[in-house]
């Protein structure tokens, strides 16, 4: 019985319900995977999180981000997800991003989908960013626990996008942003 109990929450935690975009990409599942992909197709271990100790992400690398912020840049250490695996997996039951200031999420050609938080335990604030480099859209997302959660986005294509925890950084419309080499 309990084995039938704990493989039951491992599909549940393993599956999403992201919409695919024109490019074949699913949309990102910022906290789950949007189709029944697992461990075994990204290669990236799903955390669950407990009362012990804090769930970081892992099996990302990190990069500099720079913040161009009122004339005043600001480089800020970041989670890379650059490929399918790692967007969808985004930061599901993280609870903790250490010293890094959030996650970028990358595509190499503009991109349109939405973002989800299913599963995602921290509110998040979300930067869309066009081909341009310049922020076209912000968003704060809460975590959603339901079935059904909904998807958020902007109406315009973007290049990248990037989520720090809801309320630490001032982040406008009009601010410009560029990703830089793997700093670690």
């Amino acid at each position: 019985m309990r084995l039938g109990v704990v493989l039951c929450l491992a599909a549940v935690l393993g599956s999403a319900c992201a919409t695919a975009s024109a490019d074949g990409d699913a949309s990102v599942a910022t906290g789950v995977l949007s189709d029944v992909a697992s461990t075994a197709t990204t290669g990236i271990a799903i955390p669950v999180p407990t009362d012990d100790e804090p769930v970081e992400p892992t099996g990302f690398p990190v990069v500099q981000l720079d913040w161009y912020d009122d004339g005043e840049v600001q480089t800020l250490e970041v989670y890379l997800a650059d490929d399918r695996g790692r967007r969808l997996r985004g930061l599901m039951g993280v609870t903790s991003l250490s010293e890094f200031d959030g996650m970028v999420f990358v595509w190499d050609s503009p991109h349109e989908g939405g973002f989800w938080m299913k599963d995602t335990i921290i509110p998040l604030d979300i930067a869309f960013v066009g081909a341009d480099g310049l922020v076209t859209a912000v968003m704060t997302m809460q975590p959603c626990f339901e079935e059904s959660c909904p998807s958020v986005g902007p109406d315009e294509a973007y290049m990248f996008a990037f989520e720090s925890p809801a309320g630490v950084l001032d982040i406008e419309v009009g601010d410009a942003m560029s990703v830089e080499s793997s700093s670690r």
